[in-house]
């Protein structure tokens, strides 16, 4: 009988004190190059985590205008025909949608060129703001970043500017609440058994 009682207050102390687990849960970006010069042309994937799917994406997109050439929604390219991208030019945010249903999980790739006059040193293209929705649900995704580094000659008389690295702050992981045993909880449940 006692240790049924004991059994109890464990499942309790277990229900009742859930602990925070942290699990990642960016979006996976790839580039092709990352050591870059003037003019070359690098492509950005990006795909949600796992094998996710979901009716529609809105992120922002980070890059440095004193590297990479202005980027317009013709520098998306989409594999489903069934997707649609829209950009904004303004304030880099896009949006993707599907619409006959589901997004495959991977999302876009990216067409970037370095410009002529590009600032040198190392630099992020990032997404920022990830969100998808499957209908019904709202899942919220970590910022997710990718470092390419920029070279290039000087021209007669010029002192290239040396770039500021855009470093997006450190990506926050996501506080998932699970029911598991912490090393307390084992502990206790040790005692209350014995």
């Amino acid at each position: 009988m006692a240790k049924a009682k004991n059994l109890i207050v464990l499942f309790l102390i277990t229900v009742l004190f859930p602990c925070n687990v942290f699990a990642s849960n960016k979006v996976e970006l790839k580039v092709n190059k990352t050591d870059l010069t003037v003019g070359d042309e690098i492509t950005v994937s990006a795909n949600l985590p796992g094998d996710r799917k979901s009716y529609a994406v809105l992120a922002t997109l980070k890059y440095d205008e004193e590297v990479f050439e202005k980027i317009e929604e013709e520098n998306f390219d989409i594999d489903d025909d069934k997707m649609t991208i829209s950009y904004n030019t303004q304030n880099h945010k896009f949006g993707i949608v599907n619409q006959s249903g589901e997004t495959s999980s991977e999302l876009f790739h990216l067409h970037l060129r370095v410009k002529e006059n590009a600032h040198v040193g190392d630099t992020n293209i990032a997404l920022t703001n990830v969100s998808s929705s499957s209908g019904q649900e709202k899942e919220n995704f970590d910022a997710a970043s990718i470092r390419v580094s920029v070279t290039r000659d000087a021209k007669v008389g010029e002192s290239i500017p040396i770039n500021k690295e855009n470093k997006i702050t450190k990506d926050q992981e996501s506080k998932i609440t699970v029911f598991t045993m912490t090393p307390i909880l084992i502990v206790l449940s040790i005692l209350l058994l014995v």
